[in-house]
Formats: structure tokens, sequence, C-alpha cells
């Protein structure tokens, strides 16, 4: 079963970023930083499929499937694109 996003929707897979990518996210007060890091693995427009995107850990869709999880977010969310 694959998503096809629609609209200004795309779906990513959570993402670690590597220790030497050289991007450091501050996190609030909190141990956990608001802000995560996904793979585009589809998109309707905006990201490219395999780009890295920074988002907010608040926004979109979880869903689990097929022993995934993957997330629905809105481009006007996305917070920044790291091409690969």
């Amino acid at each position: 079963m694959k998503i096809k996003p629609v609209a200004n929707i795309i779906v990513v897979e959570r993402y670690e970023l590597p220790k030497d990518t050289g991007i450091i996210i501050q996190p609030n007060a909190n141990e956990e930083s608001d802000v995560c890091a996904g793979i585009t693995v589809a998109s309707a427009r905006s990201a490219d499929i395999g780009d890295i995107v920074i988002y907010s850990r608040y926004v979109g869709l979880r869903i689990d499937y097929d022993g995934r999880t993957q997330f629905l977010i809105k481009t006007e969310d996305v917070l920044g694109v790291m091409s690969t």
C-alpha cells in the first residue's frame, strides 16, 4: 500500500540527523526538541522524494501501517528542506 498525497501535502518518515551534519537543533527547557526531521517519501509538490525536511513535532497526521510510521504534513508546515 502506498500513500499518494494530494494538493499541498507531503508524506515523511522520521529521520535522525547524523551528528556530523553541522546542524544543531536547540531544544527548549524540556529534554526533547520541538523540531523534527523527516525524509520525504511522497510529494504532490515543493519537496522532492528523498529530501530531508525540517518540521515542528506537533504538526501533521501520523499514519502507522505495514510496520512503518509516516506523517502527512502540509507544505506550509515545513520549516526547511535539505536537498540530498
